[in-house]
């Protein structure tokens, strides 16, 4: 009987202690500067994103790829970022993240937009949650680390 309960006791722990490793794991693991990866985020769009991408004309289509390739977030341990367009166009703000979602709060109008992160190597995987990704062309950006 001393023997299952110092096995339940064990079991708890190693539940508790991995769950809170994991989560840290994920908050450092989002730290550094991250690339939409164009290709793998087009193949992955959604069904009514994909039917509106195949559907645009080359000239918009073109304009869509300008915007998504190159296109960096970086994520520093103050909890700030940085998202920054081949262009050189800059929006930044805080992020925060709690049980797999994540936060970005952009500086310039205050407007927060959800994400549920997922990794899937070599992608860090953002999917938009609520009304803004419903309508988004592509809902999920594949990402992948910068070195």
């Amino acid at each position: 009987m001393k023997n299952i309960l110092y096995i339940a006791i064990w079991g708890w722990l190693f539940l508790v202690t991995t769950s809170s490793f994991s989560q840290q794991a994920t908050s450092n693991t989002l730290l550094g500067t991250w690339e939409v990866d164009y290709p793998a985020t087009t193949t992955a769009a959604a069904q009514s994103g994909a039917t509106r991408y195949q559907e645009m004309e080359a000239p918009v289509k073109a304009q869509v790829a300008a915007f998504y390739t190159g296109l960096r977030f970086t994520f520093s341990n103050d909890g700030s970022y940085s998202m920054v367009r081949a262009n050189g166009t800059i929006r930044a703000g805080s992020w925060s993240l709690s049980n797999s979602q994540l936060t970005l709060t952009d500086a310039g109008n205050g407007i927060q937009h959800i994400y549920t992160l997922s990794q899937n190597t070599p992608f860090l995987i953002l999917h938009q949650e609520g009304e803004e990704g419903e309508q988004a062309l592509f809902r999920s950006l594949y990402l992948k680390i910068k070195l």
